[in-house]
């Protein structure tokens, strides 16, 4: 059992300006060398990776990776998992790094062949506009692991700030749910991964969402929801999306089964590519279009007029008012059905952990 997704023996130095290039170099050829190794050189990775590492050169930060692939090294060498957000977690090279576990160029974790060159952009990236703009990098640790983390990042780069915002503009956040799962790990020598998880764990898990946002989701949606049988992980991701987003109308069960309908924002980004809208056009639909106040959406339909985009699309338009990410959701519940997974397979261990959790409390 180990957390840790790759081992990349490097000596990393503080940069200065002289070795900003030699750190770019060295994180495209172990990039390249990952990207042969689980993709066979596909064409679509290797187009991802080229546009992400376009973005590193232009803005210089590749040594925020660096940081970020330290702070994961040490967190999986601790036995803790990390979790990311933002623009992070749909980065191929922090996937290629093994920053992150979920890869984004699968659909929603599931390793296609290495044949298979249609791989699926399950997120929307920082690399879309026509300008690469500076992505938000985020990361959350274990509370225990924090300490040593930063002792550690101190003596090594000695750029390291006792604050939550990390120097170069890291954010390191903490989450309970780390230090859970790292406990749990090391108690049951087991980390499950998502193609272990099944109805058993779903089902619990939506009574969970129901429960616990019961007020967002009105009273018939809860009901209807708690009816459902049988779910898988796809589901739960759109669900958890949905419960989540915002909109300007109540939400309704029957929104998760109409194809018009988008739970995710990278399915409505999807949707505007479709009628042949360019990507940084899409991008800023999504990104400031739906943030919009109703009243001052005139700008954006006009959009969607000029790309012909049908009535239900625009109709869908009207109504939504936010969106989260696949892979920012896929994250999220990841650590819910892994938490669940100990529950149910090793209870008395969970227990445990969440027993001594509530008396610190």
């Amino acid at each position: 059992m180990e957390f840790k997704i790759t081992a990349l023996n490097l000596e990393y130095k503080v940069p200065t300006q002289e070795s900003i290039d030699e750190i770019e170099k060295q994180i495209t050829e172990l990039c390249y060398e990952r990207i042969r190794d689980i993709y066979i050189d596909s064409p679509a990775a290797v187009f991802r990776l080229e546009l992400e590492l376009a973005v590193i050169k232009q803005r210089r930060i590749a040594f925020k990776f660096i940081l970020l692939k330290e702070i994961a090294d040490f967190s999986h060498e601790e036995g803790y998992p990390i979790m990311a957000s933002g623009d992070l977690s749909s980065s191929l090279i922090a996937f290629l790094l093994g920053i992150i576990s979920f890869n984004p160029l699968t659909v929603l974790g599931e390793k296609k062949s290495k044949k298979d060159e249609s791989f699926v952009y399950t997120d929307i990236v920082w690399t879309s506009l026509p300008y690469c703009r500076r992505p938000n990098l985020t990361i959350s640790i274990a509370q225990s692991v924090r300490p040593l983390l930063i002792q550690r990042l101190n003596e090594k780069f000695q750029l390291i700030e006792e604050s939550e915002k990390l120097s170069f503009g890291i954010y390191l956040e903490t989450d309970k749910a780390c230090d859970n799962i790292g406990k749990l790990a090391k108690l049951t020598g087991e980390l499950p991964e998502i193609n272990q998880f099944n109805n058993e764990v779903y089902l619990p898990i939506i009574k969970d969402l129901a429960e616990c946002y019961q007020e967002r989701l009105g009273e018939s949606f809860v009901k209807e929801l708690n009816c459902i049988t049988s779910y898988d992980f796809y589901t739960l991701v759109r669900i958890y999306g949905y419960i989540h987003a915002s909109f300007f109308r109540e939400r309704k069960i029957e929104d998760l089964y109409n194809p018009n309908f988008y739970t995710l924002r990278d399915e409505f980004y999807e949707a505007l590519l479709s009628y042949g809208m360019p990507n940084d056009i899409a991008y800023y639909i999504v990104k400031d279009g739906i943030w919009s106040r109703k009243e001052n959406r005139e700008e954006y339909f006009c959009i969607l007029d000029k790309y012909r985009a049908s009535q239900e699309l625009k109709d869908y338009f009207n109504v939504v008012a936010n969106l989260q990410s696949t892979s920012c959701c896929i994250s999220h519940m990841e650590v819910m059905c892994t938490v669940m997974w100990y529950k149910i397979n090793y209870p008395k261990e969970f227990a445990s952990v969440y027993q001594n959790e509530l008396e610190k409390e």
